[in-house]
C-alpha cells in the first residue's frame, strides 16, 4: 500500500468544503428546519389512548348500563370493592351488589378480571 502523506494544499481543500457546506447549510436551512429534525415526533391526538374514564363511559353507553351502574363500573375497575362501592355511593350493600350483578350480566362478564379485560380492550 502507498504511503499516503497529506499536503497542505489538500487539507486547505478539504477546510474550504467544510467551510462552504457549513455556509450553504445556514443558508438553505433555518433553526426551525434544524430542530425538527432532531425532535421526537409527538404522537398525535388520534393515537392516544383513551383514558380509564372515556374507556368507562363508552362501555356504559355501549352496554346500556344506567348512569347508577356507570358509576359503579367507574368504581369497580379502579379496584375499589363492593363495601367501598356502598361507602362512596352512599347506597345499602344489597344495592351494590344488585349493580354490580347487573353490570357483569349486561357486559357478559361473570368476574372482575373479566371486567378488567372488557374495559381494557375498549
Amino acid at each position: 500500500m502507498p504511503n499516503m502523506t497529506w499536503d497542505s494544499s489538500f487539507v486547505t481543500l478539504a477546510a474550504l468544503c467544510l467551510g462552504a457546506l457549513a455556509i450553504a447549510g445556514t443558508l438553505l436551512f433555518t433553526q426551525t428546519d434544524l430542530q425538527q429534525c432532531y425532535e421526537t415526533p409527538r404522537a398525535s391526538l388520534d393515537d392516544e389512548k383513551p383514558t380509564l374514564s372515556q374507556r368507562c363511559d363508552a362501555i356504559a353507553k355501549s352496554a346500556g348500563l344506567t348512569s347508577r351502574e356507570a358509576e359503579v363500573l367507574g368504581l369497580l375497575v379502579r379496584g375499589r370493592t363492593v363495601q367501598d362501592v356502598c361507602d362512596e355511593l352512599v347506597i345499602a350493600q344489597g344495592t351494590a351488589k344488585h349493580h354490580v350483578s347487573n353490570i357483569y350480566r349486561k357486559l357478559g362478564v361473570s368476574d372482575r378480571r373479566s371486567l378488567y379485560d372488557v374495559v381494557e380492550q375498549a
